[in-house]
């Protein structure tokens, strides 16, 4: 079992790790890019049901940063957080 402690620790953790601004750009990109497609010369609208919400750049953001950290990263690389994406984006998009 784990203690309550240690899920403080953890998200203290996690929330240490540096994020590069090119990260936090592609985040916002990806986030941006469901709400409208077009502008990034894709044609998906038909499975999307609505955008994701602003929150999903912070989520995806501390999902790309625990994936690193339980890999034992202390930074965030551009392609580490693309495998995030679809799990904290899923509830807004119809196919996921």
């Amino acid at each position: 079992m784990i203690a309550p402690e240690d899920i403080l620790e953890s998200r203290a953790i996690v929330r240490e790790i540096y994020i590069d601004d090119k990260v936090k750009d592609y985040i916002i990109d990806v986030v941006h890019a469901t709400r409208h497609p077009e502008a990034y010369g894709m044609n998906i609208n038909d499975l999307i049901a609505y955008g994701a919400s602003p929150r999903a750049s912070i989520y995806l953001n501390l999902a790309a940063a625990l994936t690193r950290s339980c890999r034992g990263a202390l930074t965030l690389r551009p392609k580490t957080s693309r495998p995030s994406a679809p799990t904290s984006c899923a509830p807004r998009n119809r196919h996921l």
